[in-house]
């Protein structure tokens, strides 16, 4: 079990989720395997693939709109976040291989 690619992926900082589509080397060009993983299992297993760039030094933000300082939780899903894609996919390995009864089944793309 090789993960071809990660076709596409979407972190939901509200849930602390990642939601990932992939390829296993397996899989024709028409296929594809969805999947959703929570950031702290992937955390608890050694792997850090979330880095939120625009909050690293801040606690609050200012409002232009409302002028006015706010905590900046308000306005995380407005923050944008990098993804470690080597990480995601060495975690997805290792999870797949100790856990190959959770590899979801290929669907139509």
């Amino acid at each position: 079990m090789n993960i071809k690619e990660l076709v596409e992926y979407y972190y939901n900082p509200k849930s602390k989720t990642i939601s990932v589509t992939f390829r296993l080397e397996d899989d024709d060009d028409d296929h594809v395997r969805v999947d959703e993983f929570e950031i702290k299992h992937i955390e608890k297993s050694g792997y850090y693939i979330v880095e939120n760039y625009e909050s690293d030094d801040l606690n609050f933000v200012f409002d232009d709109d409302f002028n006015e300082v706010r905590d900046e939780e308000i306005f995380e899903e407005e923050f944008e976040y990098e993804i470690e894609e080597n990480e995601l996919l060495s975690y997805m390995s290792e999870f797949y291989t100790k856990n190959p009864k959770k590899l979801p089944n290929s669907i139509i793309f």
